[in-house]
């Protein structure tokens, strides 16, 4: 399952996962799949939304909180403590940072673990920095789901 707000490339980083394939477009409702759930970031930034992220992470094997590195936006605090299973904080779009961008980097690690996230991943989803070692480790919390073939029945 992957969470955050609107804007910092949730569905980019599926996509170069290659858990998501397609044309990369805005998600307009929770799109679920057997190898992802994909939230609208409208359902992080508006409050009364928190419900339905929090009913549909038991279906989530592994949860990604994804935060933009040049433009960090706060989760709820200890969000990561009422969401039914491990959760990876994954900052991204980190080829946008530049030496103007000075604390940018630390706000979104700090920001992360004040949701309650203690591993984060630092990763480009566009430029693919990073996402070895985040691919890495969501195979060993899910298995080698990367080498599946679609469409065949598989759990979250």
């Amino acid at each position: 399952m992957i969470i955050g707000s609107t804007g910092v490339g949730k569905t980019t980083l599926l996509d170069k996962l290659g858990l998501k394939r397609g044309k990369v477009r805005k998600t307009e409702s929770i799109d679920v799949d057997a190898f992802y759930i994909d939230t609208p970031g409208e359902f992080l930034d508006i409050p009364r939304f928190y419900n339905a992220l929090i009913v549909f992470s038991p279906k989530a094997r592994v949860i990604l909180l994804v935060i933009d590195a040049l433009n960090p936006k706060p989760f709820p605090s200890n969000l990561s403590k009422v969401l039914r299973a491990p959760v990876l904080g994954v900052i991204n779009k980190i080829d946008l940072l530049d030496r103007r961008s000075d604390g940018k980097l630390d706000l979104a690690r700090r920001l992360l673990k004040n949701a309650g996230v203690k591993e984060v991943y630092e990763v480009s989803a566009v430029e693919g920095t990073g996402m070895d070692k985040l691919k890495k480790r969501l195979e060993e919390l899910l298995g080698n789901v990367f080498d599946l073939e679609r469409g065949k029945d598989y759990e979250c």
